[in-house]
């Protein structure tokens, strides 16, 4: 199963702080464990179209869903140094489903320019 301990990795979210208007700031990165995949398949393909690759997602517990929220800023290894624009992030949440059957949030790669 993907919920399973052993298939968790360790990101680290920097939550954007919304009461900031005038540029995006973001908290401290915080340290989760959670199932992160990066999108590698067929039905990737048909669900997020060519851009598929630039996708990644994850199942979470309802807990954990709380702690995400649109256009929050991911890291696949510890920031070094904490920048409040989260300069270097890995990803950006693109969206975070809560349905009755299922909770993902999903990652959208940022861009290296």
């Amino acid at each position: 199963m993907r919920t399973l301990k052993r298939n968790k990795k360790e990101i680290f979210l920097a939550s954007r702080d919304l009461t900031e208007t005038e540029y995006m700031k973001f908290s401290e990165a915080i340290s989760i464990e959670i199932n992160f995949a990066i999108a590698n398949s067929e039905q990737d393909l048909v669900a997020f179209g060519e851009n598929y690759v630039n996708i990644a997602r994850s199942n979470a517990t309802p807990e954990q869903l709380l702690l995400f929220k649109e256009t929050d800023r991911v890291f696949l290894t510890e920031p070094s140094v904490y920048d409040q624009l989260a300069d270097g992030a890995d990803y950006r949440v693109k969206s975070v489903i809560d349905s009755i059957n299922n909770t993902q949030i999903v990652y959208e790669k940022m861009s290296d320019a």
